[in-house]
């Protein structure tokens, strides 16, 4: 369902967890009565043009201006869905902020308090928000069709943890330089091809930092590590099965490497 979000840059859209200042629909081209009847847009599937969305119902027939292919609803469905969307697109979804505050702001590190009204009308005066740069998570498969994990100490979780290589994206970085630059920097390798997949919010309730897997396959080790002074980065390479095994078994304590691991597993 794709929402308005109120808030400091007004209106924004929020759409299957992706924000965007634009309309993902206007952006996308889409027919303008549609966009002004509410419709909700699903995502069907990404094809050599980027992704394609269609919307329902279509009340054009079997084919749709604003979608790639759909079929046409029968007028009381259309009816019933257009009152449903009448009401979800009258209400905020966002809170809006009355004013922020920094508390902390370093390269690596933002922190804020903000002053928010929810739609209930009630204010709250202490919301702590945590911003920084969005990061990347690299899921490399080998030419061996190994999986490259990396372990190293997290003073967070104040032990060493497994995961896949992930780092932060610099600032003017796109997710797949950056995604090539820190697979490079924690093992020393180089992959044949990038797939950008899945971006997930790192905290939602108090955090706007988002986190994108990058698919790495025809990984090569072409040389050493290039680490900062304060990382100790051990390289391990697993099978499939090993790497189901150490999923199942809670091995991969890290929310998003987790994630990434099983999802990667489904799609080989």
């Amino acid at each position: 369902m794709v929402g308005i979000v109120y808030g400091l840059r007004s209106p924004s859209y929020v759409a299957y967890g992706r924000r965007y200042e634009t309309c993902p629909r206007a952006l996308l081209q889409k027919n303008s009565s549609c966009l002004r009847r509410g419709y909700e847009f699903k995502f069907c599937k990404e094809s050599e043009n980027g992704h394609v969305w269609q919307h329902e119902p279509c009340i054009h027939g079997g084919r749709c201006s604003a979608s790639g292919a759909c079929n046409a609803w029968f007028e009381p469905a259309i009816l019933k869905y257009q009152r449903r969307c009448k009401i979800l697109f009258s209400m905020k979804i966002g809170w809006d902020i009355i004013k922020q505050k920094s508390l902390v702001d370093s390269p690596w590190y933002q922190l804020k308090i903000e002053t928010v009204k929810l739609p209930s009308g009630k204010v709250l005066d202490d919301y702590f928000i945590r911003e920084g740069a969005n990061a990347v998570l690299i899921v490399p498969r080998t030419v061996d069709e190994k999986y490259i994990l990396v372990k190293q100490y997290k003073h967070g979780a104040r032990q060493r943890v497994m995961e896949f290589p992930a780092g932060k994206i610099d600032e003017g970085e796109s997710v797949l330089s950056a995604a090539a630059r820190e697979l490079n920097e924690e093992t020393g390798a180089k992959a044949k091809s990038l797939k950008e997949g899945p971006t997930f919010f790192e905290d939602p309730t108090n955090s706007r930092v988002e986190m994108s897997v990058v698919f790495a396959k025809g990984v090569e080790i072409v040389g050493e590590q290039h680490l900062d002074e304060n990382e100790d980065i051990e390289m391990i390479q697993v099978s499939s099965d090993e790497l189901r095994c150490m999923l199942i078994n809670n091995e991969l304590s890290v929310a998003a490497s987790a994630a990434a691991g099983w999802m990667a597993l489904d799609t080989e």
